[in-house]
């Protein structure tokens, strides 16, 4: 499976999530273990639940010189829900 690796503004939930499901066409999101705030250089494996596929992810963010953060997901089980 193709990894994501993308610039973002925040650490927030919302964006790293959106992210991830917009680029594997997941559908709208609706639940995921994904802390409220990501903190930065962080990384883990965490799941998320959608519309139309759930999947586990290791994510890792790193700040980068700019402030803004370097986001990169590297999908290990999706699956479209039934």
């Amino acid at each position: 499976m193709e990894s994501l690796n993308v610039t973002i503004d925040n650490l927030y939930y919302s964006t790293v999530e959106r992210e991830i499901t917009d680029f594997y066409d997941m559908g709208y999101p609706d639940n995921s273990s994904l802390p409220m705030e990501f903190r930065e250089n962080e990384s883990g494996t965490y799941s998320i639940f959608a519309t139309k596929k759930w999947g586990e992810f290791h994510i890792r963010i790193n700040k980068k010189r700019d402030g803004k953060y370097d986001l990169y997901v590297s999908p290990y089980k999706l699956a479209k829900v039934k």
